[in-house]
């Protein structure tokens, strides 16, 4: 019984100091997990943010800068945006005699002759700085009044871009009332004026251009959009009412819009990014840093400094193990915006987007690397593979402009239309235009009428002679539609005004 009792003790002895030795051993990775998640909380909480530059700042001083000192713009467009004739038609309805609202249209220029010839002296010696005027400070705080919410805070760069928008769309009240009176000059058999108006409403469309973000490059080409369309309307329904000079005066506003060369450069898109950086990274001095916020949730973006906190959660720790450095996210950055550039200059279309997929699928090559870069795929999803068809169309909207004005300066030299695009080179044009589609340049036919054709056969890369589509009408569309992109002739007016109002629902009444 003794031997017994030694010989348990023992084993009880030898089970308690492996039981005790699991334990430690067990405690080990708990230990170190406690020790690592304390040094990764330290980090987390090191550092600080340093918010060097306020991009809404810089925007509204450049806004302010570029608007000159002309005391007319404030009189004339308040004057103006108060006004609708016509209702939901001014600016939503192309100006066209069969309107129902045209004899509105006309009475309103004829009434408003001294308003117009301000409008005009303005557009020529300032630019109007929507930013300078619409966006602005209480108390400490940028601000702007949304239409439909009021006062709305510009806390970001990132929230500068929606009066922006707003600003880009409800502008486009003023090439219309120069369209309009337009038409009333040619009815007045009064060419000079009216060209003075297509030449104010294209000079406009550039002054709108408010900033370089891409939305403002595209918000002010919509403009030139809606002016040339409108003003080849008027060309078409009277081909001889212009003498060469003033076609030559109109062709040279349209190759000077936006310098002449339309390059989405995205300068303020990087600028934005950088501003988003600075909110999301710590600053150690030398240029790098790390993150204090996860990315992945898009509403952190819009805290203003002073909100700025570091996520006090379990995660908010561990995502340093997940996160880029400041240095690494601002190259992602770099890499992305040149891809864009890249494919955005590549012809023929088919080439588009090698550089930004090779991104996309190193974004989407595991979970961490989606969990990394899932802003820059947003962006790149976004900004550039939405715009992409409407970059396309606006670049050969302000190419073919030239060309179509050269056409008709053409016909009025030699008494018929030019019996190819190649005769108009070098008295007419110095070039001609690419198709962004085909690698080519933009094609040129008769019809069985003896009539013009001037079109792109987009993206589906045929050659359909010609035959159009019906989104043309619209540079904004995002629709990859079968045909070609008819630019002369013009896009008919819309025909059917009670649909067209009853589509919009009189959003554009409202706005007035």
């Amino acid at each position: 019984m003794r031997f017994k009792s030694n010989a348990d003790r023992t084993k009880r002895s030898l089970t308690g100091r492996i039981s005790v030795f699991a334990l430690k051993l067990a405690a080990i990775p708990v230990i170190a997990f406690v020790l690592l998640y304390g040094a990764m909380t330290a980090w987390w909480y090191s550092g600080e943010v340093v918010i060097k530059h306020d991009l809404v700042d810089e925007l509204v001083a450049r806004s302010a800068a570029e608007a000159g000192p002309s005391p007319a713009w404030p009189g004339v467009a308040e004057a103006f945006a108060r006004l609708d004739p016509g209702g939901a038609g001014l600016v939503s309805e192309a100006v066209h005699p069969d309107s129902k609202h045209w004899d509105a249209w006309m009475s309103y220029a004829e009434q408003n002759q001294a308003r117009l010839q301000s409008l005009k002296a303005a557009i020529d010696h300032d630019r109007f700085g929507f930013l300078a005027s619409t966006v602005r400070k209480v108390d400490g705080e940028w601000s702007y009044d949304d239409p439909d919410d009021g006062p709305t805070p510009v806390a970001t760069g990132m929230d500068v871009v929606l009066p922006l928008m707003m600003l880009g769309g409800t502008s486009r009240w003023i090439p219309k009332i120069l369209l309009i009176d337009a038409w009333r000059a040619i009815a007045g058999n009064d060419p000079a004026t009216a060209a003075d108006n297509i030449v104010a409403g294209i000079r406009f469309a550039e002054q709108s251009k408010e900033s370089s973000f891409l939305i403002s490059d595209l918000m002010a080409i919509g403009t030139y959009s809606m002016v040339i369309q409108d003003a080849l309307r008027l060309l078409e329904a009277n081909p001889d009412a212009f003498s060469a000079s003033d076609l030559r005066r109109i062709r040279d506003e349209a190759d000077a819009f936006m310098g002449g060369d339309i390059r989405f450069q995205l300068d303020d898109e990087r600028l934005l990014f950088s501003e988003i950086t600075q909110r999301m990274f710590t600053d150690n001095g030398s240029g790098d840093g790390h993150s204090v916020v996860r990315y992945t949730q898009y509403e952190m973006f819009e805290l203003e400094p002073s909100e700025l906190k570091r996520e006090i959660s379990l995660l908010g720790p561990i995502w340093l193990l997940i996160a880029p450095s400041r240095l690494e996210y601002e190259a992602m950055s770099d890499r992305c915006f040149d891809a864009i550039r890249k494919d955005t200059l590549a012809l023929p279309y088919e080439n588009r987007q090698s550089e930004i997929d090779l991104l996309k699928a190193e974004f989407r090559r595991n979970w961490l690397s989606e969990q990394r870069w899932s802003l820059h795929e947003m962006f790149l999803s976004g900004v550039f593979v939405s715009f992409d068809n409407v970059i396309d169309r606006s670049r050969m909207v302000q190419s073919s402009a030239s060309v179509i004005f050269a056409m008709h300066e053409y016909r009025q030299d030699h008494g018929g239309w030019p019996p190819s695009l190649a005769a108009l080179m070098p008295e007419y044009v110095d070039s001609l235009p690419m198709d962004s589609f085909s690698g080519r340049s933009l094609l040129y036919r008769f019809d069985d009428e003896g009539s013009p054709l001037f079109y792109s056969v987009w993206r589906d890369g045929d050659d359909d002679l010609g035959a159009d589509f019906e989104v043309n009408a619209d540079p904004w569309s995002l629709a990859t539609p079968d045909g070609d992109a008819v630019f002369w002739p013009p896009v008919p007016a819309h025909s059917d005004e009670d649909d067209f109002e009853e589509e919009f629902d009189g959003e554009f009444e409202d706005d007035y």
